[in-house]
């Protein structure tokens, strides 16, 4: 992991997904499933934003 996101989850993630990419490349199989990992992630975004601090985690 990069030392400049050391401490920074947000970072840590992004830079992970990042390197799982690279390491795919162009396998058919690694595009459709970052397909339905960014469908979840906007999905997320958007309950969070609708519902705020009302989410008890």
């Amino acid at each position: 992991m990069n030392e400049d996101n050391q401490g920074n989850p947000s970072k840590e993630v992004i830079t992970t997904i990042g390197e799982i990419i690279k390491v795919a490349g162009d396998n058919p199989d690694a595009k459709a499933a970052g397909n339905e990992l960014g469908k979840t992630a906007h999905t997320l975004t958007k309950t969070i934003k609708e519902f705020g601090d009302s989410i008890l985690i």
